[in-house]
């Protein structure tokens, strides 16, 4: 009796660390599908991280021995500008692209203090490098020059916001993709009392640029894209002042960038 005992109480060894080990094999097989899952959703493990930091509200620690208190750069009026953007922080309007959500701080050249209830309009083509109201004829055409009239009534990636106490205006978009003959950025308007007194383009670093020309949807563009370093408005327009610090990854990404503007520039 006591031999048959001992066989079993064998037996039931045997089965529990049967049992075991298959569990363990389960698990491990799941762990490792979650990894490729992972890899393919993001191509590579790189994160951004430009400087300053972007917390919670999309506020910026802001250190006012980081500011520094000179005139951002200046350039023409984008073509694609159109005066009826939609008073609106989430400009996405469901267009496929990597989450931006990034913020726009306007202070006063002379004191570097924060300019207060000033209209800050933004707007960029979607991944496909187009600007809604436009054509890709019309694009082509003025992105080489001169000003296009918007042909219909969409108004994707569009929006202006007016600064708070901190001269903040925040957004909700995707990065940008790239238009013919341009480098990847967004294009910004200040407005103070109805009259324009800034105008500018902002840019990413050319390593952010290359991720996320990787990944669809903008990989699967037709359109050459032209890197900060042949773009002939960043070159000339002093466009390496006016990069975004960004953090985050291909999942998404915060950003921000501080704008110093004279107030009594501007028509």
């Amino acid at each position: 009796m006591m031999i048959a005992d001992s066989a079993m109480e064998r037996a039931s060894s045997a089965i529990l660390y049967i049992v075991f080990n298959l569990i363990l094999l389960v698990l491990s097989s799941i762990n490792v599908s979650q990894a490729g899952n992972d890899h393919i959703e993001e191509r590579g493990a790189e994160r951004f991280h430009s400087g300053r930091s972007f917390i919670d509200d999309h506020q910026l620690l802001r250190r006012p021995e980081e500011v520094n208190c000179e005139q951002s750069p200046l350039s023409p009026l984008d073509p694609f500008y159109t005066r009826d953007s939609p008073n609106r922080s989430n400009i996405r309007d469901a267009r496929q692209g990597i989450p931006l959500d990034f913020g726009i701080q306007i202070i006063h050249v002379y004191n570097c203090e924060p300019i207060v209830n000033a209209s800050v309009n933004v707007w960029h083509c979607d991944s496909k490098g187009i600007y809604s109201g436009f054509s890709m004829q019309q694009i082509k055409q003025c992105s080489v020059g001169g000003h296009c009239e918007p042909r219909d009534s969409q108004r994707f990636l569009r929006g202006y916001q007016f600064t708070d106490e901190q001269g903040w205006a925040n957004f909700s978009t995707i990065i940008p993709g790239w238009a013919p003959y341009r480098t990847m950025h967004i294009n910004v308007l200040v407005m103070l009392s109805g009259r324009d007194v800034y105008a500018g383009e902002i840019y990413f670093e050319e390593k952010v640029d290359e991720l996320v020309a990787s990944n669809k949807p903008y990989s699967i563009s037709r359109i050459l894209r032209v890197s900060n370093t042949k773009d002939h408005h960043y070159l000339k327009y002093n466009g390496s002042s006016n990069v975004m610090n960004l953090t985050g990854g291909v999942r998404g990404l915060k950003g921000s960038i501080v704008l110093g503007i004279e107030p009594s520039l501007g028509r």
